[in-house]
């Protein structure tokens, strides 16, 4: 007959290694800090073309507005959003200066 304590699995106490720390968390982006850029960027209906030029999901882009998630730091999409934009309105005003002399 075999006993349950033979059976009994021995657990020692370890130390833990580099490999076994858990992964860094991401940085995050503060709320306040995402929802001020996307409103000069995009105005007062920002949540649809963030989402679209961060390719995520809406309803993402939504839980980041409502604070059921916390965004990931965007801030270098948000600048790359900004310069491409900004580039685009620097043409345009050139087409529309030519067009009016």
């Amino acid at each position: 007959m075999i006993s349950l304590r033979s059976l009994a699995v021995r657990i020692t106490p370890r130390r833990m290694s580099d490999r076994d720390q858990p992964a860094p968390r991401p940085p995050r982006m503060p709320l306040d800090d995402l929802v001020r850029a996307a409103e000069i960027i995009y105005g007062p209906e920002w949540q649809t073309p963030l989402a679209a030029d961060l390719k995520v999901a809406l309803r993402t882009v939504q839980r980041w507005a409502s604070g059921t998630m916390q965004p990931p730091d965007v801030r270098a999409d948000l600048a790359a959003i900004c310069r491409r934009r900004s580039k685009n309105l620097l043409a345009l005003a050139d087409r529309l200066d030519r067009a009016a002399s």
